[in-house]
């Protein structure tokens, strides 16, 4: 649906700048952002029963358990696509090591001289 898609842009845009994407990542991203989307329709259900007072809404097993399962999804999805903190800090690492060995032209000019 449109939020689905809202939320693939906006993940393929942030990762663009590390390089890690590839065409074989859009089954991982669509399925990440299904996930990403469908947890928020649950936190939005679950918020507004709460807000109209109905409690309910937190012992209902299946509206949780689904939220669970697509919270499940995402975490998946995040290892899959290098989304944890220990992946991303290796991009980091690998994006300062890549920008170190780029040659500055003004550095190359002066050292040629």
């Amino acid at each position: 649906n449109r939020n689905q898609k809202t939320i693939f842009k906006y993940i393929v845009q942030e990762m663009q700048e590390s390089n890690v994407l590839s065409n074989l990542d859009i089954y991982i991203l669509t399925s990440v952002s299904i996930a990403i989307e469908r947890v928020r329709t649950c936190e939005e259900t679950i918020n507004k029963a709460l807000a109209e007072g109905d409690v309910s809404a937190l012992e209902n097993s299946a509206l949780i358990r689904t939220k669970e399962n697509y919270m499940k999804d995402f975490f998946r999805c995040c290892n899959e696509l290098g989304l944890s903190p220990q992946s991303r800090a290796k991009f980091a690492n690998i994006n300062l090591q890549a920008a170190q060995q780029e040659v500055d032209p003004v550095l190359e000019l002066i050292s040629s001289e």
